[in-house]
């Protein structure tokens, strides 16, 4: 959390995570900064994941076809 703290302080505007589950502790801390999930995303994890608003890396193609049902099933605005 401190190391969160520190680099957005510094200066950074984004965070980097490996795992969804790493969001967790860091939106109950208050950062609300964008954060990249570079790893790969389980498909039982896209919900979480845009609940989280989190920016997700892609690894395989049926992934994003994934991502584009959960959005629609709950509603959500696609800005592109």
């Amino acid at each position: 959390m401190k190391v969160a703290h520190r680099v957005l302080y510094e200066g950074s505007s984004m965070l980097g995570i490996a795992m969804v589950s790493e969001t967790m502790p860091l939106r109950k801390a208050g950062i609300s900064a964008p954060i990249l999930v570079y790893d790969y995303v389980p498909l039982w994890q896209m919900r979480e994941a845009v609940r989280q608003d989190l920016t997700i890396t892609f690894h395989y193609e049926v992934a994003s076809e994934i991502l584009a049902r959960v959005l629609r099933v709950d509603n959500y605005f696609l800005p592109f």
